[in-house]
C-alpha cells in the first residue's frame, strides 16, 4: 500500500486522492514549513539513491516477470 511505501522513510505528505482540498492543505503545510519540506525532500532523495533504484529493485522485477511469463 502507499502508506507502507510512505512509512519507509517519512519522505512525503499523504493526501486523500479524492479530495482536492486535502491536497491543497498538504501543499500549504509544506510551503508554510520549509524546514520540514526540505528534510522530507532530502529523505526522499536518499531513499531513491539507496533503496528505490534499479540496482536494488532489478532482481525483484525480473523475478516477477519470470513468474508471470
Amino acid at each position: 500500500s502507499i502508506r507502507s511505501f510512505y512509512e519507509a522513510g517519512d519522505w512525503g505528505t499523504l493526501a486523500d486522492p479524492t479530495d482536492p482540498r486535502d491536497h491543497a492543505a498538504a501543499i500549504g503545510h509544506l510551503l508554510d514549513h520549509a524546514d520540514e519540506s526540505d528534510r522530507k525532500g532530502r529523505r526522499g532523495r536518499l531513499l531513491v539513491e539507496e533503496r528505490f533504484n534499479w540496482s536494488a529493485e532489478s532482481d525483484r522485477l525480473l523475478n516477477f516477470y519470470q513468474r508471470v511469463w
